[in-house]
């Protein structure tokens, strides 16, 4: 994959192989949707402390929003005060406007990378490579050439996606 996310995905992609490779004993020909629910509780648990703090930022922003209303009627024709006024109930009160915003914001790039990962209908582990080479099911979901593993001996890359080696 090419492009802004394309590394993040990448390794994001070859993470997920390894973990069905790893879960395919257990797992059988489930390691991949298993590997999919640990990948995404593992990101998940990544991104808790952002979630967190994006909650008690939205809890603090509903704290404050009847003293806001209030300056907003108060000073509706003075712009200036009223953003002074505003400015000093958020520092009197230890939070900001972006308190609840920006955490929520920071993230998007990891949901984006699980987005543009999963949106891939193909996730090969070394095991369904196997399972290829002895002729079952899994061999017409070989991924495309730049989503091979290097690090799986099972299979070489060609020009035509992998197959087994």
């Amino acid at each position: 994959m090419s492009g802004f996310l394309g590394v993040p995905v990448d390794a994001a992609y070859h993470l997920v192989s390894a973990l069905a490779a790893v879960l395919a004993p257990l797992a059988g020909g489930l390691a991949a949707a298993a590997a999919i629910v640990v990948f995404t509780l593992a990101v998940r648990l990544l991104v808790l402390p952002l979630s967190v703090r994006a909650a008690r930022g939205l809890a603090a922003q509903a704290r404050l929003a009847p003293k806001v209303r209030a300056l907003r009627d108060k000073h509706a024709g003075q712009p200036d005060r009223l953003r002074r006024e505003l400015a000093a109930l958020h520092e009197a009160e230890g939070t900001s406007a972006l308190a609840g915003c920006l955490p929520l914001l920071l993230q998007w790039p990891f949901f984006t990378v699980m987005y543009l990962l999963f949106r891939s209908p193909v996730i090969v582990t070394c095991w369904a490579r196997r399972s290829a080479a002895t002729g079952s099911a899994a061999a017409a979901r070989c991924p495309p050439r730049e989503r091979c593993s290097p690090a799986c001996s099972c299979c070489s890359p060609s020009p035509g996606g992998c197959r087994p080696g």
